[in-house]
């Protein structure tokens, strides 16, 4: 491509340089100013040929929506299709598509999506459609189209197991603190993230007022609600302003509050780690994880994180003055800071004297950059600077010791890759608002805008970690850095450019290892816009030609890793700018780049900056365009140097090739990688290149081919681009085509006549029968047919085929598109493609067309005689020969798979050179569906008895692609055969050709769908008006609904035939399942077969079923996993085909039960309270009042209008029966099996047999109960003897087999008559003391604790009173002190069955429960303890509840809205078990001063109840309402401190000890969080242990917050003076961490005190007494100033050399430990500071690196 008006240097050929004269239509070049017809004349103005009028396209577009309608009118999917892909097609033209007609097709596109039993593949292209057209918000908004929310809901449910929504929202300002309220209570990690993407998108929307404006909402017409769906007439309270324009929803940090930012914040820290570390969110999850399993993955947090935070910024805070440190900067400096003097105070008073400042009230507090999200974004990146550190990357792993566990507390696993996604996600965000608030249309408000300070400061804040990561050795992290460095680099270029250069030159210059090398070189291919584009930045070009010289050797063969981070680097920057060389212009010229006017250089913010790299340019002194162009055209004059050197090196690399192999490829994968790349990026350079290069290029590479035998070589030159760096809209380019002239066409023509048509000639002769097929032979008939074969490969625009209309009906006769009428088949008419030759009657024409029909007979004679020629001298010619035919079929115009990989080559190309998101400036840079139906009976017919094994085998491969296999068995005239060929393919019995035919069964049966025809009769209301108001635009005449009426009656045939064939192919695999000779293999694949014709549309036939019930006892086990599944199945499609009222229902599976009733509900304070109570007590049998509710109870937040309940069935009368007619016989036929006691028999076989399963089998059980709800207690007679010989049976296996039978049967008795069920249970009762009570051993108790799971699942208590009576009575008369402790385990096991599956049902039991298990708190038997600890931790849970005043949706959100933030409305704090702790604190001392001694220890009442309540804590912290658990931590943190400390019994240590380490991973409610602050202070400082001092140290980092800061550093300050040497190195490390955030005033205060404590600190004689503690004295201070060093890890501050070089270089030959806590400081020092150290060393004097030297290694280097 070239500028408009720059002709192309490097062709002699006039037809390139400029767009060929082609005519415009008039109604496109009057585009009257419209958008899309102005960007619809650019595409037309860029063509060579002349494109259809609008009109004519308009009228196109018409008759496809036409037929598209028609299709849908006819409930016609395989026509919706069809035409769905033609405007698709029709779409890709970029004709602009009329609005309304836009409009009207996406509501059709929507209402047909959700019509219930749509198959996937319908649902699939429609929702594609609706997200094309409605993917732009300029051509469609809220304004022109509303859509309903609760079809897709009303579909989805059912699937993901939601609940039923009790209420909706209409404003964020009423929903957005319910939400934040509800996320706050709530432990769930998978909770966080939807919630994250959820408030992402609000971020991102609401930064523009007008979004929420509840006026605008208010005009929004309501004209897509759904039946059934209510709107809330709720008020906005005090959100809408009285008087003036609507201003947003802007609070503290964008649209969220500070509390709610706070929490936003500590999920950001927290997800770091990814679902590692110390959250317990995860935890809490896994234990609901079946039925989250069910849902759609969440989409990743980081990017929804970065987004919340970047669309969160605005000027909402005052500002930090700027940064002139290589970090910013945080919050303002407190004054009235003192010390005291040493020698008026102790040591400890001393270091912790106040920091604070108590006596002057804090100035406002000021942000970074003035807003508060970068601020805390910056603080956020400083608190996790270390984990981008290269020796930081990857997964940490835990240490056993509480220390190094809590050393980062808030990052134990974190993955390095999290942090640089998430950094990479910042700067992509804000460099897409930053450039979308610049454009004039941009409606956020500009006080809301993002400044040029806020934008130095994100980057300033990102720079130090962004520059540590690159050299990490982690592709992903690399990856991700890259694009921070090149989204950064656009932001401010000069404070990245600079600093990857000074890394760059020196790893580039010197031989340093591989790995640095190739970061660099990424790093410098990131940054490259700041290079060459002078947009970008204008000082950066001329840095570009010594990088180039630099980079030559990359170019190597012997590492390829190098030289693709060249040549990428290479293709990056050539892209952009004209190689040339511009010394020998004078300035201001033509040729001159500083032509014209140039770019100023962007206005930067004022400030004093030491550090900055460019600092020159901040202080003023800055170079001029002109001096930069002088520079610049200087530095080109290298360019000729330099492209010599660099093709020197590619012939230098093309001559080290190894020899060709066998496939013509040069060396291995890797030699071919290198090769592509590097020719690819000769090419990109020619391509740039002026024409003096070009043609000293051309030169060399001319001399090296003609004088070398490798054919690897530069390849084509193409267009060339000027101007250096620019970025160019559409409509400033002119593409250069090229159009044959005459005399091009007659040579093109000459070439098939003289050379083309005598090939083909002697290929014609080659397949004389007479001629022998030897080697000579193979050689010339692949010779000759490559000459062919490309040259028709070369002209597939040559000329214009032509269908004529009887071969275009002949051809949808025959397509593979079965049962449709023809004109339902999409064909439209060819449009102007810029064919030569295009007159069918012009000799020319004849001439080609000829001899390509020629061609095509040969390949035809070709195939067949290869075909009877045997192996020999074949597979060579075989090959060749497709080749051809692909050819011949394919090459023509451009293919569909040549357009998406152009249009994936052209996406990958704007992603390399998008800069930001939303760029819109860019750099320069045939129907052959007969073929399947023809060859599938020639690909089965390989499959009969007498076929080679080989050819065989290669049918079944090909059979297995989705064109055939897939295809055919979802084809109703196909599947029959398809799968008669596959079950006859036993016949060989060569293992290699079964494997095959099991693969490709696998695929098949994978892809065979359940037939059914019933979404033709789903009523679609929606789906109608769409069409109505469609065919408005488009009107329907009678030949049209003439047309759907044809189309209509198809349809029906084709269901009738999808029926016949349904049957038919039902016969055959029932045939074939019934046959003994079929083995076991086969056997399978028919019961899945059977399996999937089993159709919910159809009444089920009788022997289907048997068959199903009869391979329940069959000897594979395979084979009775999947009948079994057949038969439960089978069974529930009879109950819907009962219950469901309407083919809508039928779809959705949603079925009416008779016994269940809609009930008024009145909300009253107590409403939850009296339902939950009902629950114990017992129904009478003819009780009629519907009460019943199985499962999990309502009312835990709020209460809708009305609640599901259901009644008893009446007596005499069944709930379900009679069942449908229709499937009378497949009843009877069931009837006929299960009445047979044989059957049961052999059945019990099978269930009763060893196997490794401990527990119920949920498909035995399930099967049972399909059965005994459809024939009631008609198999109970001949079960019974059977279950009650099973009961009597110890055996663990027959145990297992009665609790299956049972659990199946008693819960398929739900809803009998209440007389049988009365019969049932009288049965029954007797048996439950023998089953739970007697029969219950160490091998069976989980059994029947599983069969007690079951019965519970979902299930009213009192529909199986006398199992809740017996279980709650063995509780209740439990020993907990038995001889054994498995009678108190067993008890235990069935009680925790029916709490746990009861859930919150089990409320009216619980009070009673705990107060029974509390007085065993210390029981001796660790079971028993657990069991206590489990309950109270479970007894927590189902006692929360929310406390709105009334539990009514409106109550609930207006009070979270406008309650005191202090008000618990969630119920979140604990208080269940307040006295129960409060009691524990008292006992605690009293079993502490009981305690045994020594081995006996773990005896004591202390350490039992100690472990049972840590069991208990930790087990909290871990669920969902881990929150809660802080209430009772905080009154029992000095007894868990304690804990810790005992020396005799190591479980009660590490139990405690892991559960304060765990709590660090979960945040507390906010007013508890300056109480366990205060916890924590009061053991560090006054615990007479110094290992509770030692493991409370670390938790300080775990619970920091900016409460309390300095407190924090005041009580770590007077921990460096413990007298134990492992707890001051421990407040060290902490005070370090804390120390990085900071304020800089109490950094600089702490300074000043320890390098006076030091100098104050004299080392009296070892002999002296006081010698201990002045070496403690000077220790602590040491520590100290470590702490100071290691806080800035990465960056040298002002006041560090002095501390280095002059306080701890004096101390390096002290007393241990002095000496070796400033060798490890050295070391960290030398360690973090070595990759920065080029620019780190400019810091310190030539006396201070001297001094440095001698702390680092011992000795001087200068000395």
């Amino acid at each position: 491509m070239v500028l408009p008006k720059m002709a192309h240097h490097n062709s002699p050929s006039k037809s390139y340089g400029a767009v060929p004269v082609a005519p415009i239509p008039d109604d496109i070049l009057d585009a009257d100013g419209d958008r899309y017809m102005e960007k619809l004349k650019v595409y037309a103005k860029s063509l060579p040929y002349s494109i259809e009028p609008y009109s004519k396209m308009m009228e196109s577009l018409d008759f496809i929506i036409l037929r598209l309608t028609q299709a849908v009118h006819a409930r016609d999917d395989v026509g919706l299709i069809q035409w769905d892909s033609m405007l698709t097609y029709w779409m890709m033209l970029k004709y602009p598509l009329p609005k309304e007609k836009r409009i009207r097709l996406a509501k059709l596109y929507f209402n047909l999506s959700v019509v219930p039993g749509t198959s996937t593949q319908v649902v699939a292209v429609c929702a594609d459609a609706f997200k094309v057209l409605t993917r732009s918000k300029k051509k469609v908004s809220i304004e022109d189209l509303r859509i309903p929310w609760k079809p897709i809901f009303d579909i989805l449910k059912h699937d993901l197991f939601l609940s039923r929504r009790q209420f909706e929202y209409t404003h964020p300002q009423l929903y957005l603190p319910m939400l934040f309220r509800v996320w706050e209570s709530i432990n769930s990690y998978m909770y966080d993230e939807r919630m994250l993407h959820f408030l992402s998108k609000l971020a991102e929307l609401h930064v523009v007022p007008d979004v929420s404006d509840p006026k605008r909402v208010q005009d929004i017409p309501d004209d897509e609600r759904s039946e059934g769906e209510g709107r809330p007439e709720w008020p906005l309270h005090h959100s809408v302003p009285a008087n003036g324009p609507w201003t947003g929803i802007y609070k503290d940090v964008g649209i969220f509050s500070e509390h709610e930012w706070n929490l936003l914040m500590c999920k950001c820290l927290a997800s770091m780690a990814d679902g590692g570390s110390l959250t317990t969110g995860p935890t809490a999850d896994s234990q609901v994880g079946f039925e989250i399993g069910r849902l759609p993955k969440p989409q990743w947090r980081i990017p929804s994180l970065a987004r919340i935070i970047v669309y969160s910024m605005a000027p909402d805070g005052p500002m930090v003055p700027p940064s002139n440190m290589p970090t910013p900067m945080f919050s303002p400096l407190p004054s009235a800071v003192s010390t005291p003097q040493i020698q008026d105070t102790s040591l400890k008073d001393y270091l912790s004297a106040p920091l604070g400042g108590s006596r002057k009230p804090n100035p406002p507090h000021a942000y970074l950059g003035g807003s508060k999200a970068l601020d805390s974004l910056a603080r956020m990146i400083a608190s996790t600077e270390q984990f981008f550190h290269p020796s930081n990357s990857g997964s940490w792993t835990a240490d056993v010791s509480l220390a190094t566990y809590c050393r980062e507390i808030a990052f134990l696993i974190v993955v390095n890759s999290q942090l640089s996604a998430f950094i990479k996600y910042i700067v992509y965000d804000f460099n897409k608002r930053w450039h979308e608030e610049q454009k004039p249309d941009c409606k956020i408000p500009k006080y809301r805008r993002l400044t040029k300070t806020m934008k130095r400061e994100l980057v300033k804040s990102l720079r130090t970690v962004t520059l540590l990561a690159m050299f990490s050795q982690d592709s992903t992290t690399v990856s991700n850095i890259q694009s921070c460095l090149k989204s950064m680099s656009v932001l401010e270029p000069d404070l990245i450019l600079h600093p990857v250069l000074e890394r760059a030159v020196p790893s580039l210059e010197a031989l340093v290892e591989t790995q640095r090398t190739l970061s660099v070189i990424k790093a410098l291919g990131a940054v490259a816009p700041a290079i060459v584009s002078r947009d970008v930045y204008y000082a950066g070009a001329k840095h570009l030609v010594p990088i180039l010289q630099l980079l030559i050797p990359g170019i190597d063969l012997n590492d390829p890793a190098k030289t693709l981070c060249t040549t990428a680097f290479l293709v990056e920057i050539s892209q952009h700018i004209k190689i040339g060389d511009l010394s020998g212009f004078e300035q201001g010229s033509s040729g001159s780049e500083s032509s014209g006017s140039s770019p100023t250089p962007r206005d930067r913010i004022p400030a004093l900056s030491l550090d900055d790299a460019g600092a020159a340019f901040l202080n003023g002194d800055v170079i001029s365009p002109k001096e930069e162009d002088a520079l610049l055209q200087d530095t080109t004059g290298s360019f000729p140097d330099w492209i010599a050197s660099f093709i020197r090196r590619v012939i230098q690399l093309l001559e080290n090739l190894p020899e060709e192999g066998p496939s013509g490829s040069a060396g291995g994968a890797s030699e071919v990688q290198v090769v592509d790349a590097v020719t690819g990026a000769c090419s990109q350079i020619c391509v740039h290149l002026s024409e003096p290069l070009f043609d000293l290029v051309l030169k060399m590479v001319y001399d090296y081919a003609s004088s070398n035998v490798r054919s690897n070589a530069v390849r084509a030159i193409h267009q060339l681009v000027e101007h250096w760096g620019k970025l160019y809209r559409p409509d400033e380019i002119t593409i250069a085509w090229h159009v044959p002239d005459e005399e091009e066409i007659s040579f093109a023509l000459e070439i098939f006549e003289v050379l083309v048509e005598p090939t083909l000639k002697l290929l014609e002769g080659l397949l004389d029968p007479e001629i022998p097929r030897n080697a000579e032979w193979r050689n010339d008939f692949c010779r000759h047919l490559t000459v062919v074969r490309n040259a028709f490969a070369g002209i597939p625009t040559l000329y214009k085929e032509y269908i004529k209309s009887d071969e275009i009906w002949a051809a949808v006769a025959t397509s593979d598109i079965l049962g449709e009428i023809p004109e339902m088949i999409a064909t439209v008419p060819p449009l102007d493609s810029g064919f030569i030759l295009t007159d069918p009657l012009h000799p020319r024409y004849k001439f080609i067309t000829g001899l390509k029909h020629r061609f095509g007979v040969f390949l035809h004679n070709a195939s067949v005689s290869l075909r009877s020629q045997g192996e020999e001298n074949t597979l060579d010619a075989v090959q060749m020969l497709v080749r051809s035919i692909r050819t011949y079929m394919m090459e023509y115009g451009d293919s569909r798979d040549s357009y998406y990989l152009n249009e994936n080559q052209y996406t990958s190309e704007k992603n390399v050179a998008r800069q930001y998101g939303g760029q819109k400036v860019w750099p320069r840079a045939v129907y052959i569906r007969r073929a399947r139906k023809r060859a599938l009976p020639l690909l089965q017919s390989a499959l009969d008895p007498g076929t080679d094994d080989d050819r065989m085998k290669g049918a079944l491969w090909t059979l297995n692609s989705t064109s055939f296999g897939k295809y055919a068995i979802n084809e109703p005239s196909l599947m029959t055969t398809m799968f008669m060929k596959l079950f006859d393919s036993q016949h060989n019995e060569k293992p290699s050709i079964q494997d095959c035919v099991s693969t490709v069964f696998e695929n098949c049966l994978n892809g065979f769908l359940e037939p059914t025809n019933l979404v033709a009769k789903v009523a679609r209301p929606a789906v109608e008006k769409s069409l109505a108001e469609l065919n408005e635009l488009i009107l329907l005449g009678t030949e049209d609904k003439e047309l759907i009426r044809k189309c209509e009656e198809q349809r029906i045939r084709r269901a009738q035939d999808l029926d016949e064939a349904t049957q038919e192919l039902t016969d055959l695999v029932l045939d074939i399942g019934h046959s003994e000779d079929t083995h076991w293999r086969y056997m399978i694949y028919a019961t899945r077969c059977l399996r999937t014709l089993v159709r919910r549309d159809v009444a089920l036939k009788s022997e289907h079923v048997q068959f199903f019930l009869e391979k329940m006892h069959a000897d594979h086990p395979t084979v009775r996993y999947y009948a079994q599944r057949a038969v439960m199945k089978s069974l529930r499609n009879l109950k819907l085909r009962t219950l469901c009222p309407s083919p809508t229902q039928l779809a959705l599976s949603v079925h009416d039960n008779p016994l269940r009733a809609e009930v008024l509900v009145a909300p009253a304070w107590n409403t939850t309270e009296k339902f939950l109570s009902g629950y114990t007590v017992p129904l009478k049998s003819n009780s009629t009042e519907p009460i019943l509710f199985d499962k999990d109870p309502p009312g835990w937040l709020v209460w809708g209008k009305t609640v599901g309940l259901y009644s008893l069935p009446a007596s005499g009368k069944s709930a379900f029966l009679p069942w449908e007619p229709d499937s009378a016989q497949a009843i009877e036929g069931v009837r006929e099996i299960v009445l047979d006691v044989e059957w049961w028999k052999k059945v019990i076989v099978f269930y009763s047999e060893e196997n490794h399963e401990n527990s119920i089998i949920q498909d035995d059980v399930s099967c049972v109960k399909s059965i005994f709800q459809l024939l009631e207690d008609e198999p109970f007679e001949i079960l019974r003897p059977l279950v009650q010989k099973l009961i009597a049976d110890k055996d663990q296996n027959k145990q297992r087999a009665a609790a299956e039978l049972l659990a199946g049967i008693l819960n398929g008795a739900k809803h009998w008559p209440m007389e049988k069920q009365d019969r049932l249970w009288k049965w029954f009762e007797p048996h439950i003391p023998t089953i739970l009570r007697k029969n219950i051993k160490s091998d069976t108790i989980l059994i029947w604790s599983s069969f007690l799971e079951y019965i519970f699942y979902h299930t009213d208590p009192r529909r199986v009173q006398p199992l809740v009576d017996f279980v709650w009575r063995l509780f209740q008369t439990m020993d907990y002190n038995p001889e054994m402790s498995f009678d108190a385990v067993k008890v235990i096991a069935l009680f925790r069955s029916f709490y746990e599956e009861l859930g919150r049902k089990f409320v009216p039991w619980v009070d009673e429960t705990v107060k029974r298990t509390w007085t065993e708190v210390h029981n001796e038997h660790d079971d028993v303890r657990a069991f206590i600890g489990e309950m109270l931790a479970f007894s927590e849970n189902i006692k929360w509840q929310p406390k709105p005043s009334l539990p009514t949706p409106e109550a609930f959100v207006k009070e979270c809205t406008t309650s005191q933030r202090d008000f618990d409305i969630m119920g979140m704090r604990g208080v269940y078990h307040k006295d129960r702790v409060a009691e524990l604190v008292t006992r605690f001392a009293i079993w502490r001063q009981e305690r045994l001694p020594g081995v006996r220890a773990f005896q004591s009442t202390y350490d039992r109840v100690g472990i049972t309540i840590c069991k208990w804590l930790y087990r909290s912290i871990h669920d969902l309402h881990a929150v809660s658990t802080f209430d009772y931590i905080l009154p029992l943190m000095p007894e868990l401190f304690r804990f810790t400390e005992v020396n005799d019994n190591k479980e009660l240590v590490n139990r405690a000890s892991n559960l304060l380490v765990r709590m660090c991973g979960v945040s507390p409610p906010v007013p508890l969080i300056n109480p366990i602050l205060d916890a924590i202070f009061e053991a560090i400082q006054k615990s007479p242990s110094w290992r509770v001092r030692l493991k409370a140290l670390p938790l300080l980092q775990g619970k920091y917050l900016e409460i309390k800061i300095v407190q924090m550093l005041e009580v770590l300050c007077q921990r460096l003076d413990d007298e134990v040497v492992e707890v001051r190195e421990m407040a060290a490390s902490t005070l370090s961490g804390i120390l990085r955030l900071s304020p800089r005033r109490s950094v600089m205060t702490l300074k000043d005190r320890f390098v006076r404590l030091v100098k104050n600190t004299l080392l009296p004689d070892r002999a002296d007494p006081k010698y201990n503690t002045a070496v403690r004295q000077r220790h602590a201070a040491i520590l100290g100033i470590c702490a100071l060093v290691d806080s800035y890890p990465y960056t040298v501050e002002k006041w560090m050399p002095d501390l280095l070089t002059n306080v701890l270089a004096e101390h390096t030959y002290d007393p241990i430990p002095i000496s070796t806590t400033v060798r490890k400081c050295a070391s960290n020092f030398k360690r973090t500071h070595q990759d920065t150290w080029h620019e780190d060393s400019k810091r310190f004097t030539d006396y201070q690196l001297a001094a440095l030297s001698t702390l680092l290694t011992g000795s001087s280097y200068y000395a």
